[in-house]
């Protein structure tokens, strides 16, 4: 486990006003008045663009009927709900085509999405003086659930690193906010840096997006 970062570690809470962007391939809707919707992805990374050209999912880049120009939103699920960024619509060359100001709106909000994965993670903390190695059960921006960790006890504070395939290691504090029966414990997120803040929320979102958020 690494020593504490200091000041490159901050406090890992929910950010209302915080959007993050939808990763490259991760399903979009451009939506317009009336209800008409269309399963769209993005040509580039990110959605930080004032101009951000878009392709069907299936099917050409057409708007109803025979419009060129048109209000429209963009919408995309996140980690914090549902997000919505507005502007104009148009066809060009056959793409997509939407211009304005690049803020997002999260329109529902909710606590940090989690998803159902069993990777390494490695615990230290008063009930562990040793690192006690186990499994999570669910993961999220905000916190994770492991296996096999009755030595924790309520209200420890640990330190822990999780394997992230495809990310690597992960490092940050936290505090044992729940137990089971069964020997599992919660564990909310208190600090960890930025960069590795990203790379959790982009496996979270990965994996949400192939199905494996959970309920509530």
């Amino acid at each position: 486990m690494a020593d504490d970062r200091g000041d490159r570690m901050r406090t890992a809470e929910p950010q209302p006003d915080r959007v993050f962007e939808p990763l490259p391939g991760h399903p979009l809707d451009v939506v317009l008045d009336g209800g008409w919707r269309l399963a769209v992805r993005s040509t580039a990374p990110g959605t930080a663009q004032e101009e951000l050209e878009l392709e069907p999912v299936s099917g050409p880049a057409v708007l109803p009927g025979g419009m060129q120009r048109c209000a429209a939103a963009l919408e995309w699920r996140s980690a914090r709900g549902l997000v919505r960024r507005a502007g104009e619509l148009s066809v060009r060359d056959g793409r997509l085509v939407l211009t304005g100001p690049v803020e997002a709106v999260v329109m529902q909000r909710r606590d940090f999405a989690r998803v159902r994965c069993a990777v390494r993670v490695a615990v230290l903390g008063p009930g562990a003086p040793a690192e006690l190695g186990c499994r999570t059960v669910d993961l999220s921006a905000g916190g994770m659930l492991v296996e096999d960790a009755a030595l924790l006890q309520l209200g420890d504070r640990v330190r822990w690193t999780v394997t992230i395939p495809g990310e690597g290691e992960l490092e940050g504090t936290g505090e044992v906010v729940r137990a089971t029966p069964f020997g599992h414990r919660a564990v909310r997120f208190m600090a960890l840096p930025d960069h590795d803040d990203r790379r959790l929320a982009r496996f979270v979102f990965a994996q949400e997006r192939e199905g494996r958020g959970t309920p509530g």
